[in-house]
């Protein structure tokens, strides 16, 4: 692992086996960090679109001597919008996948047509909130739970108001 660089590439169908082992693997905290909840397992709805290639859903991974060691995706929300999230396995966090990632998911997202892209992140959860901002995002608190953050960043260059 020392040294070494995970492959970023598109996740489908026939990676949900790794990816199930990938979250099981994750340390308590990095999963309700990510999932906001205890889980073992991807959550069921996002099973199913990985299961029907939901054109909605975009995943990449990362992987390192066949093992998933990162996941990030977007979904696309009404209005152009696209919700993103992303989790590092804890033996992989501060070497960059995560910057990776998320730059590869903005970019995607852009030349899909979207035009923004909103997170949300535990306010504990100094590390996300730190590579949000890094991204571009401004984090605000979140306007229905006090322990969430809210982010946003637009994906055309153009400044967005904060409401």
């Amino acid at each position: 692992m020392n040294g070494a660089v995970p492959a970023l590439r598109s996740a489908g169908r026939g990676d949900l086996p790794g990816l199930q082992r990938f979250v099981g693997r994750l340390s308590l905290r990095s999963r309700v960090q990510r999932f906001f909840s205890p889980l073992r397992e991807l959550p069921s709805p996002l099973v199913r679109a990985i299961e029907r290639g939901d054109g909605a859903h975009r995943l990449l991974l990362a992987e390192h001597a066949g093992e998933v060691v990162a996941l990030g995706q977007y979904a696309v929300v009404e209005g152009g919008r696209c919700e993103l999230a992303l989790v590092v396995a804890d033996d992989w966090q501060g070497r960059g996948i995560g910057r990776a990632l998320i730059d590869r998911l903005l970019a995607d997202a852009a030349l899909r047509g979207l035009h923004e892209a909103v997170l949300e992140t535990m306010v504990d959860n100094r590390a996300m909130k730190s590579l949000a901002q890094r991204a571009g995002f401004v984090l605000r608190p979140h306007p229905e739970d006090r322990g969430l953050a809210f982010g946003r960043r637009s994906l055309t260059g153009a400044k967005l108001p904060f409401h």
